[in-house]
């Protein structure tokens, strides 16, 4: 598949829900969530390790060697941006600074780190070391 529309189709999706979530609009969007287990914060690790998971596919998994651990620059790239965003949330009217969604941004990270690392030592995933 074309990686320049995963990239289009990747960001009109987090743009729409960072837009939906920065205009007060998501208890009306995201009502389904309370029917998911562990709700809200479900989504955080979902949408999270799908957004760095696909960002270093964009990126040819590419990856920077710490020690003997790999850390692949999509991944690195998602966590700067969270980070930023969930403490920006603090100057926003509509959102909600919260720890709980942090940590579970991270925990879709690592879990993304293990599902291409598992494939990579598959051969699954052709990476560059960079």
């Amino acid at each position: 598949m074309n990686k320049k529309i995963i990239l289009v189709a990747t960001v009109l999706l987090f743009g729409a829900l960072f837009l939906i979530a920065y205009t007060g609009k998501g208890s009306t969007y995201f009502v389904f969530l309370k029917y998911v287990p562990g709700g809200d914060k479900t989504g955080h690790v979902v949408l999270m390790c799908l957004l760095s998971t696909v960002l270093s596919w964009l990126l040819s998994f590419r990856y920077l060697e710490i020690g003997r651990m790999r850390v692949y620059y999509g991944i690195i790239a998602v966590f700067v941006f969270i980070t930023i965003e969930e403490f920006l949330q603090l100057l926003s009217p509509y959102r909600t600074f919260d720890l709980m969604d942090l940590a579970c941004n991270y925990i879709g990270l690592a879990l993304a780190g293990v599902i291409i690392a598992i494939y990579a030592d598959r051969g699954k995933v052709r990476q560059n070391k960079t």
